[in-house]
């Protein structure tokens, strides 16, 4: 009788820890997917911006030499968004892009 009680207890533990252990294995793996993701969405939108710059550093070139229009009025808006680190700048992409074009000040 107590050996039996003393072979469940034990057997429970070894349960008990099996779960446990699934589970947390399991958990890891969702998180290493998920970083996973976040990183190459990160480096998608970077790589994003970065295209997004330079069209506007040429479009805005193109602009001085075509009209001489006063920079567009969120030029300081666009100067803090660009200090803004990548999180929030995705968050802007997935809205639509800048809130001015590259062409926006003609």
């Amino acid at each position: 009788r107590t050996l039996a009680r003393t072979l469940a207890r034990t057997h429970a533990r070894t349960h008990a820890n099996t779960h446990a252990r699934t589970g947390t294995r399991a958990h890891a793996r969702t998180l290493h997917t998920h970083t996973r993701t976040h990183a190459r969405v990160r480096a998608h939108t970077h790589i994003h911006m970065q295209a997004r710059s330079e069209r506007r550093r040429r479009g805005a070139d193109a602009a001085g030499r075509r009209c001489s229009a006063p920079p567009s009025p969120d030029a300081p808006l666009l100067g803090v968004v660009g200090e803004m680190p990548w999180g929030r700048a995705s968050i802007f992409l997935l809205l639509g892009g800048w809130p001015s074009g590259p062409v926006s000040n003609c």
